[in-house]
């Protein structure tokens, strides 16, 4: 466990040892998570690595193939009533009846 001050501006140090271990440079960017039991620091890179297997493909399709092929269905369900709205409204400023072709 390691002591800090916050200084007036609001920054605090963060222990070398800390630093090393984590390998965070100078302009490394941390992330500062607050949580029940206090706050947890991490940079970045390392809050990517942790939320990255969130998304990994576990087999099967991917998210984004199951999204596309949702959003084909929808465009065909759409167009269909596009096409029934259409055919309607031909037949109404034909007063109901069809044309042949």
């Amino acid at each position: 466990m390691w002591e800090a001050r916050v200084s007036t501006k609001g920054q605090i140090v963060v222990p070398v040892e800390v630093r090393k271990r984590h390998g965070w440079e100078p302009g490394t960017k941390i992330v500062i998570e607050e949580t029940d039991d206090g706050l947890v620091l991490r940079s970045v890179e390392e809050l990517i690595e942790a939320t990255y297997g969130m998304f990994k493909n576990t087999g099967g399709k991917s998210m984004t193939e199951e999204l596309l092929e949702d959003r084909r269905r929808e465009v065909q369900i759409e167009e269909a009533e596009y096409r029934r709205w259409v055919a309607r409204t031909k037949a109404t400023r034909n007063g109901g009846k069809r044309r042949s072709a």
